[in-house]
């Protein structure tokens, strides 16, 4: 029998879960922070044999935030818009990912 609860603020104070964790596997999955994203970003690109500037990687979470798997989808359009070049610039990033983000966010509008 599995139970999955999903709750934000859930209180391991409390007597049920408490109860429940005496008898069953509980798991926390919490959300990644930035930090967290970047090195992980890094890790996708070294496997891809790519490198990614400070500048560049900062763009490049501000533009597709810290949801991963659309951080996982990005760095994969990333990596095959590079090609076989293997440093990552800025520009890169605006041609690659900031420019599907805009034309995403225009279509979104025109759908509304």
């Amino acid at each position: 029998l599995y139970v999955i609860v999903y709750d934000d603020e859930f209180d391991k104070r409390n007597a049920a879960y408490k109860a429940f964790a005496a008898k069953c596997l509980s798991v926390d999955f919490e959300r990644r922070g930035r930090a967290d994203i970047k090195a992980w970003v890094i890790n996708l690109l070294k496997k891809g044999r790519k490198m990614i500037s400070v500048e560049a990687m900062e763009y490049f979470l501000d533009c597709v935030g810290v949801d991963m798997h659309g951080v996982l989808t990005d760095v994969n359009k990333l990596i095959s818009y590079m090609g076989e070049r293997d440093k990552i610039e800025k520009e890169d990033v605006e041609k690659a990912i900031a420019e599907s983000l805009q034309t995403d966010n225009c279509c979104l509008s025109v759908i509304k």
